[in-house]
């Protein structure tokens, strides 16, 4: 399978149909997996609950691969994530990159950059135009 492939599986069967199963059969090492909500290794159990917790933020998750670039063992992907707020159905889209190193057919190491800002303003969890306000310096009050 080529890697884009293995990366489409990803997405599809976990991502979109819950099967988290096929986690074991794309990692090499399950841990391989950084950058979801911070930097070090995340664990299959953690995976498993981002997938359960981002599946009750967003219906119908639709990750699209846009670009992708290979060089030996890695492939990089520029992605967007489609879905619907589960509140009112609206349409809701964020980009995501993800580099993966790859070892004998299976996800080595895997690290993701997702556009956490834009997702959480169109839930409506950010006040609308958020990261335009931070990049000013002032701050986002909650009080």
């Amino acid at each position: 399978m080529k890697k884009r492939e293995i990366l489409e599986l990803w997405y599809e069967e976990v991502w979109q149909n819950g099967n988290l199963d096929v986690i074991d059969q794309l990692f090499e090492n399950v841990s391989a997996a950084q950058g979801f909500l911070h930097d070090s290794n995340v664990t299959r159990q953690e995976i498993e609950e981002l997938v359960t917790a981002s599946k009750m933020l967003l219906n119908n998750i639709r990750p699209e691969i846009i670009y992708t670039v290979e060089d030996e063992n890695w492939l990089a992907a520029l992605v967007t994530v489609h879905g619907n707020r589960p509140d009112n159905g609206a349409p809701v889209e964020f980009s995501s990159h993800v580099m993966i190193r790859f070892n004998n057919g299976k996800i080595a190491e895997k690290h993701n950059l997702l556009d956490f800002f834009s997702l959480f303003e169109q839930l409506d969890q950010l006040p609308e135009d958020a990261l335009a306000v931070c990049v000013t310096g002032q701050r986002l009050d909650f009080t």
